[in-house]
């Protein structure tokens, strides 16, 4: 059994919100009491080392935070070899550090996602708080740290600066995906209201559908149907009325693959898609789609109108793109497809991605078939059958050649190696995303040149990328942030924030003609080439 000793000496600790008072009498503490709270330093620094790898926003402000608490880690293992440090003092100072260091991780927690950052937006509170937190650390770890020889110093005027960086960067964010709303003509303040409402109420609905949709996973057939009866009352699910739609006399576009059919409401003449589901997964799309319904006002995903059923089939309801899908429209445009257009569809396609992603939805099946194209150009995000929160994903699609095009190489070799622990997150889809950009560019299949999805797939993760064009007119910073973007290390890649402004700033630098030229007669921005491991471009 441990035993309590006692030792004379006078304390005084001082924290920065908090007075610790310490007895002239001081106790040795059992070895068992530090090392639970060393335990939960230990658990703190995995979390935000987590939380850092998945941060959308303010990644830098987090890792100046992961940096101090794996500092507060290292010190307070030294205790353990330590055994006239186990004492009442240095005990307290340990509890107040324990939490503060677990406020920060709430703090990243909320800094790091727009769904739950955006309440901090046109405040001074992030840079407050973060400031509050690093002075009740330094308080506790220079008392912790007086008896210790740990190097804890750090720069503050260079994390002022990254602050700074960060907000900037979040704001800017926010602005351009204001733009997503279709109503454009508001103030940009009230748009930002609008969009973070809808941020807001999209991602109270998923958390409960995934809840509700959680229990039915282990339960019989009854009990299910009885859960999505309370899904169906809860968020008032209903079928819209068949008769109100024709079917239009023409085929529609993408027909034969796709099984679209092209329908016209009666009464308003507006044109729809319909979509035959099948029926064994016709619950889970309308519960997908009661959420996607949602994004209506996000004018670069494509607007979800619900389900209706003949008898005999049943449908999903969604806006009618006439121009088909973004690989149609590139392969039947080709040359008519000029710079500015090129960053547009880039752009819109951007905005479209950061929305979901503000509102914690993966779309997971990111390729050029899904985008869709409407006659004024807007290019519109689409298909969503695979379409999972963030904390659900699986990614067990279906392995084919036009999949693999696509896919991560750390996907790829998750599949090759059945390493399951390798997770699906947005570092994925900027993946994905970066070789669609490369294919606005280039008007071209990418990897077409090669003869199946297992010599794709080899080169792939043996760190082969396609390349620019040699005197593409293609900005030379699209070509930069396209190379990042299918970077072999996810870690490497940038988050989608940074994607959305920074093809922000390199559409609205076309208005600077010197810059980025639009005749192929001007000076031409070089190419930046991407090509690794040696492999060149031939048939395997």
């Amino acid at each position: 059994m441990e035993k309590t000793a006692v030792l004379e000496t006078t304390v005084a600790v001082i924290s920065h919100s908090d007075t610790i008072t310490i007895d002239t009498v001081e106790l040795i503490i059992p070895p068992s009491q530090f090392i639970s709270l060393i335990k939960d330093v230990s658990n703190i620094l995995s979390k935000v080392i987590e939380l850092y790898r998945s941060a959308q926003h303010n990644k830098n402000i987090t890792r100046i935070l992961v940096e101090r608490i794996s500092v507060a880690s290292a010190s307070i293992n030294v205790l353990h070899a330590r055994d006239d440090l186990l004492t009442s003092t240095y005990y307290k100072i340990l509890q107040r550090l324990v939490q503060v260091l677990h406020n920060m991780k709430e703090y990243i927690e909320e800094i790091t996602q727009y769904n739950t950052v955006q309440k901090f937006l046109g405040t001074e509170m992030i840079e407050k708080k973060f400031k509050e937190l690093c002075k009740e650390y330094d308080s506790c770890i220079i008392l912790l740290n007086s008896n210790l020889s740990v190097n804890f110093n750090f720069n503050t005027e260079q994390e002022d600066k990254i602050i700074k960086e960060d907000i900037v960067q979040l704001s800017k964010f926010q602005k351009v995906l204001a733009e997503c709303i279709n109503d454009v003509k508001q103030k940009v303040t009230h748009t930002n209201d609008q969009m973070n409402l809808i941020v807001e109420r999209v991602s109270e609905m998923a958390i409960t559908m995934q809840s509700m949709q959680s229990n039915m996973k282990s339960m019989t057939y009854t009990e299910d149907n009885k859960i999505q009866k309370r899904i169906d009352n809860i968020f008032r699910i209903s079928s819209l009325p068949f008769e109100d739609y024709e079917e239009a006399d023409e085929e529609g576009r993408g027909y034969k693959i796709y099984k679209l059919r092209k329908y016209v409401h009666i009464k308003t003449k507006d044109e729809f898609a319909f979509k035959v589901l099948d029926p064994s997964h016709i619950n889970e799309v309308k519960n997908q789609v009661t959420i996607l319904m949602k994004l209506k006002d996000c004018q670069n995903i494509i607007n979800f109108y619900g389900l209706t059923s003949n008898g005999l089939e049943t449908y999903l309801v969604t806006e009618w793109a006439e121009k088909g899908n973004l690989r149609e429209y590139i392969l039947d445009h080709e040359q008519n497809i000029d710079l500015k257009l090129k960053l547009k569809l880039a752009y819109d396609i951007a905005k479209g991605l950061n929305f979901l992603n503000s509102v914690k939805i993966v779309h997971q099946d990111i390729r050029s078939v899904n985008i869709v194209i409407t006659d004024h150009d807007v290019a519109k995000i689409t298909n969503f059958k695979y379409s999972r929160k963030f904390d659900e994903a699986k990614h067990n699609l279906v392995q084919n050649e036009d999949y693999v095009r696509y896919n991560a190489p750390e996907m790829l070799r998750r599949r090759t190696a059945g390493d399951y622990s390798i997770k699906y997150d947005t570092k994925c889809e900027v993946y994905s995303f970066g070789i669609i950009l490369w294919e606005i560019a280039e008007r071209k299949v990418p990897y077409d040149q090669f003869v199946d999805f297992i010599a794709i797939a080899k080169i792939v993760m043996g760190g082969y990328r396609e390349k620019f064009t040699s005197g593409t007119d293609i900005p030379k910073k699209y070509q930069e942030l396209v190379n990042k973007s299918v970077d072999p290390n996810p870690g490497y890649r940038p988050i989608f924030s940074k994607v959305l402004t920074d093809l922000q700033d390199i559409f609205r630098s076309l208005e600077t003609p010197t810059n980025y030229p639009n005749s192929l007669n001007s000076n031409i921005t070089p190419p930046v080439q991407k090509m690794t491991q040696g492999y060149e471009k031939k048939s395997v």
